[in-house]
């Protein structure tokens, strides 16, 4: 049996610039943010409509977007409230939320959505750079 042993050349910073992954990384932010919109929580739709996106993130800047991801009841520490003072420091509370808006929304959207859509998202951001 013969054996042929070739060597190949590669050079990443060429690869990584014929494949545009710091485009890659900002088309799965907008993708991800998109697969994730069905499972924010939706009262008013603040939270859901201010998530912005950049190279590789998604932010949601509601000021209440802490305690909806964590999904428990969160109280002002002087007042007991959880409508408290401007600046008061709050702590959870052994409470869960309940969200309304639909069957998905609800608290750690990322990760459900992740559990239940993960594969679709791979696969777009696969096809955007032109891999299988």
């Amino acid at each position: 049996m013969k054996l042929t042993v070739r060597q190949i050349k590669c050079d990443p910073d060429k690869v990584a610039a014929s494949r545009d992954f710091a485009g890659a990384s900002r088309y799965m932010a907008v993708r991800f943010k998109h697969y994730c919109d069905p499972y924010v929580p939706f009262r008013t739709g603040h939270l859901k409509n201010t998530a912005i996106t950049g190279k590789n993130y998604v932010k949601y800047l509601g000021p209440y977007a802490r305690f909806q991801y964590g999904g428990m009841v969160m109280v002002g520490v002087v007042s007991g409230s959880p409508w408290a003072r401007r600046g008061e420091p709050k702590r959870v509370t052994g409470k869960r939320l309940t969200y309304s808006g639909g069957g998905q929304r609800g608290s750690q959207w990322d990760k459900r959505m992740m559990a239940q859509r993960g594969d679709d998202l791979r696969k777009d951001v696969a096809n955007f750079m032109g891999a299988k």
